[in-house]
C-alpha cells in the first residue's frame, strides 16, 4: 500500500518538510531544504540517540548497517521511553555524484562544524544533535580493506566526555581504536563532527568498517549487535562506566607519492616493520615504484588495486600509544 504524505512545519528549521506516515514504527521525515531524510522512533523523553551515515557521499557501508538495525532498534526506543533517530543519507548530493565532498558547497562536510556559516545540511544536523545522549557516526574508506575500527575523540577541554567516549568504545569493542586528541593531533580534523560533539558535551564515537564490496553479511550482523549493545548500555542508569579500554593506537597514514595504479602487497591486520614494502604504484608510462612504510605496527586499512592520485591515502598503520 502506498504511504500517505502529510505536510507540517518545523520550527527548528524554519522550512516546510514532508512527513511520511509511520512505517513499521518509524516516522519518516524529509527536509525539503537540505533533502535529508530522517527516521524517528519514540519520543525525546529521558534520552536521545542519533546514528549518522554518509557524511561523506562516497561512503555507503553505513546505510547497510541501518537497514539491518531498523527493526532491532524499535523495541529499544519503546522500552526505554527514548528517541532514536537514524540519518541514512546525510550528504545526499555527494551520494548522487559519488564524491566525498558536498558538490553544492564543494566542501568536506566533516570539516564544517565550527564554521560560522556552514552548509545548510550541517546547520540542520546540529539542531538534531542538540541534547543527544549518544551520537554514532558511520564511515568507511571506498575501495579499501578496513579492519573494524573505533575512533576515540578526546579533548583536554572536556575530560568528562573524553572519559565517556572511552567507555563507549570499551562497550563497542572494535578490533582497533584510533585515538584522536584534538589538542595535539590531527590538525586537519579541525571542524570535524567528533571534535564539535566532544567539545559540546555530547558523548560520541565514529566507526570505520569495510567498504560495501567487502562487507560480508556476517560482519553486518556482528557490527549491528555491537551497536545495539552500545545503545542499550547508553540508555541504562549506570553512572560509572568501565573505562579500562582496549589497546589504543595512534593513526599513521601512508600517502601516495605519485599518480598511478596502486597494488597492495600486505593484508589488513598484518604486522609490518619500518621499511617493509606495502605495495607498488605503476604509472601510466608503465614504470613501477615501491611503497614502503616508515612505521612499525598493524595494517588497519589498505587500498585495493585502484588508480590513485598523488597525496591520496594508501594505508593506515596502527602504532601503539606509549
Amino acid at each position: 500500500m502506498q504511504q500517505s504524505v502529510k505536510l507540517r512545519s518545523e520550527k527548528t528549521t524554519g522550512v516546510r518538510i514532508l512527513s511520511l506516515a509511520p512505517m513499521m514504527g518509524w516516522e519518516k521525515i524529509f527536509n525539503k531544504k537540505t533533502k535529508i531524510l530522517i527516521l524517528k522512533s519514540g519520543n525525546p523523553g529521558n534520552k536521545k540517540v542519533v546514528i549518522i551515515s554518509s557524511l561523506h557521499g562516497n561512503e555507503l557501508s553505513g546505510f547497510l548497517l541501518l537497514k539491518k538495525l531498523k527493526k532491532a532498534l524499535l523495541p529499544i526506543s519503546e522500552k526505554n521511553q527514548c528517541q532514536i533517530i537514524l540519518i541514512p543519507f546525510l550528504n545526499v548530493e555527494g551520494i548522487r555524484k559519488k564524491t566525498r565532498n558536498d558538490p553544492i558547497s564543494n566542501q568536506d562536510l566533516n570539516r564544517c562544524f565550527e564554521k560560522k556559516n556552514p552548509p545548510s545540511s550541517i546547520s540542520f544536523l546540529k539542531l538534531i544533535l542538540k541534547n543527544s545522549s549518544l551520537v554514532l557516526d558511520l564511515h568507511c574508506f571506498p575501495e579499501t580493506r578496513q579492519t573494524l575500527t573505533g575512533l576515540l575523540f578526546t579533548s583536554k577541554k572536556n575530560e568528562k566526555i573524553s572519559s565517556k567516549n572511552k567507555a563507549l568504545l570499551n562497550i563497542f569493542s572494535p578490533k582497533i581504536i584510533w585515538h584522536l586528541d584534538f589538542d595535539d593531533l590531527d590538525k586537519s580534523k579541525i571542524g570535524s563532527l567528533g571534535k564539535w560533539l566532544t567539545e559540546n558535551n555530547i558523548p560520541n564515537l565514529a566507526i570505520e568498517t569495510e567498504s560495501p564490496e567487502f562487507l560480508k553479511t556476517t560482519e553486518v550482523i556482528s557490527i549491528c549487535q555491537k551497536i545495539k549493545k552500545l545503545i542499550i548500555s547508553t540508555l541504562s542508569k549506570n553512572e560509572n562506566p568501565n573505562t579500562s579500554c582496549l589497546p589504543i593506537f595512534k593513526r599513521k597514514v601512508i600517502f601516495s607519492p605519485k599518480e598511478g595504479i596502486f597494488t597492495p602487497e600486505v593484508k589488513k591486520m598484518e604486522l609490518v616493520k619500518k621499511g617493509k614494502i606495502i605495495g607498488s604504484i605503476t604509472d601510466l608510462n608503465f614504470g613501477e615504484s615501491k611503497v614502503v612504510t616508515n612505521f612499525t605496527g598493524k595494517v588497519v586499512f589498505i587500498r585495493n588495486t585502484v588508480f590513485v592520485k598523488k597525496g591520496e591515502k594508501l594505508a593506515g598503520i596502527a602504532v601503539k600509544e606509549e
